[in-house]
C-alpha cells in the first residue's frame, strides 16, 4: 500500500492510497473510522504502478484528532511524523521484492500501518 498525506487550503487532510488488495482499502476505512474521523472517499486514478486508488479526505473538525493519533505535524501542507510512541519495524514490499526493516515509532499498531505506508514508501518510492 501507498500513501500520500496532505493537507489542502480548505483545511482537511487527504490520503491518497493506492494499492492492489481491497483488503488494505478497508483496513485504511477501519483505522480512520476506529479513531473516530469523519471523512469521505472517492476513486481516484490508478498510479503508475497499477494500483488502484482511492482517496480519503478528512474533514477540518476532525484533523487534531487525526495529527494526535499519528504524531503529525504539517509544515506548508507537508506532513512531518514526530517519531514518538512504540517501535515497529516497517519493510517495503513490493511486486520486485522488498528492501530492509527501518524502525519507526507510533502509538499503536493502526498508526505504524499508515505511517510505514505513508512515510517508507514514499521515500523509499
Amino acid at each position: 500500500m501507498f500513501i500520500q498525506i496532505r493537507k489542502t487550503s480548505r483545511q482537511s487532510i487527504i490520503l491518497d492510497v493506492n494499492t492492489y488488495s481491497d483488503d488494505e482499502f478497508n483496513e485504511v476505512d477501519e483505522i480512520l473510522s476506529s479513531y473516530g474521523l469523519v471523512f469521505n472517499t472517492t476513486p481516484i486514478a490508478d498510479d503508475r504502478e497499477d494500483r488502484r486508488g482511492k482517496r480519503f479526505e478528512i474533514e477540518p473538525d476532525s484533523i487534531s484528532e487525526f495529527e494526535k493519533e499519528l504524531n503529525l505535524k504539517f509544515v506548508n501542507g507537508t506532513p512531518h511524523f514526530e517519531m514518538s510512541g512504540r517501535p515497529f519495524k516497517c519493510k517495503e514490499i513490493s511486486r520486485r521484492g522488498g528492501k530492509g526493516c527501518e524502525t519507526i515509532y507510533a502509538n499503536d499498531k493502526r498508526a505504524a500501518r499508515l505511517i510505514c505506508s505513508s512515510y517508507i514508501a514514499p521515500k523509499r518510492r
